[in-house]
């Protein structure tokens, strides 16, 4: 009988002796940490990743406390109940917490890679460093993908799940436009300063706007009306505006455009020619306050190399790794906003 080819690698890989292997950090199974490297990866594509906290995990879940409220007076919380006489104890205030835990979700892919090829490419090129960094490139972008449009429920051809992304994790500050476009109010867009408003009156102070490309196109053709230019002698005038950030009521906030918001954009960025699909016709518009997210990392992202079949280099990268949003009320989202490709 003839083992399929990927049987033979899970037993030849199950029943690797590693006190041949070599000592570590020559182990055959050694493991590679590539967090360092993410950031010489030029055109990532991944600001929301670049820009959260990372913190250890442990287990199978992580566990976290999620801020709901600063805490309930009797009365209404009535602000005068905060008050009390000379000699008595101050009125009871019980913080409001929700306790949240999530599975850590597993990314990785595996990268096969044979010696002719690597041979002929020599003279010209490290094969192998290209195709480790082409990896590497797509699973940062698969978990920047899923800090957005990730949900636990939805299954892939082999039942794993991803984490739940920003998308499934708001709830309470959510506008719907309901395939409408965002509305322009001067130079101002009104649904982002609503926006605003709902997370301030949550007791938040929201950090940054995230849009898609589309949308970072309508929020500067809102703006662009407005715009005045002075032209003199020998001026070179550049159209178009480019709004990097938006004056909202609670302060200058970014204007930061991702590419994997709109959840139907070609995957992964790097195959994706000019050509290709422009994703939904509607997509989200999110606005977070940055030091209350964090990535809790069971296993940072990392290359693992496999056992060597015939003439071929093996390895994965891959990392585990779940979002945690620390104070969700502080945050918000708008949804079907429409997205046109022009």
């Amino acid at each position: 009988m003839q083992l399929d080819p990927n049987q033979v690698l899970n037993l030849f890989a199950k029943n690797v002796d590693t006190s041949f292997a070599g000592p570590i950090p020559n182990s055959l199974l050694a493991r590679q940490d590539l967090e360092s490297e993410i950031v010489k990866l030029t055109n990532r594509n991944t600001p929301l990743r670049d820009m959260l906290k990372r913190a250890k995990g442990e287990g199978r879940a992580h566990l976290w406390n999620q801020r709901k409220a600063l805490g309930s007076l009797p009365n209404g919380n009535n602000p005068l109940e905060v008050f009390y006489k000379d000699g008595a104890l101050p009125t009871q205030s019980d913080p409001q917490y929700l306790q949240k835990t999530a599975a850590y979700a597993y990314l990785g892919v595996t990268a096969v890679i044979t010696g002719p090829m690597i041979a002929s490419g020599r003279s010209f090129a490290d094969i192998e460093a290209e195709i480790a960094e082409s990896k590497l490139r797509e699973i940062i972008q698969a978990e920047e993908w899923c800090l957005f449009n990730g949900d636990s429920t939805v299954t892939n051809s082999t039942g794993a799940t991803g984490f739940d992304g920003l998308n499934k994790q708001f709830v309470t500050n959510v506008i719907d436009r309901m395939g409408a476009a965002l509305t322009a109010v001067g130079n101002a867009v009104k649904e982002m300063d609503r926006l605003v408003k709902l997370t301030r009156l949550q007791g938040g102070q929201p950090s940054h706007f995230f849009a898609s490309f589309g949308m970072q196109s309508q929020i500067n053709q809102i703006v662009a009306p407005t715009a005045r230019y002075i032209v003199s002698d020998g001026t070179t005038v550049t159209a178009g505006v480019n709004a990097v950030n938006y004056q909202s009521p609670a302060g200058i906030l970014p204007v930061v455009g991702d590419f994997f918001i709109n959840p139907s954009i070609p995957y992964p960025y790097n195959t994706a020619g000019s050509s290709s699909a422009e994703g939904n016709l509607t997509s989200s518009l999110y606005l977070i306050q940055a030091p209350e997210l964090e990535i809790s990392e069971l296993m940072p992202v990392g290359r693992t190399e496999l056992a060597k079949i015939a003439d071929t280099i093996r390895f994965y990268i891959s990392e585990y790794c779940v979002l945690a949003v620390k104070a969700e009320p502080f945050m918000g989202k708008i949804i079907n906003v429409s997205d046109p490709y022009s």
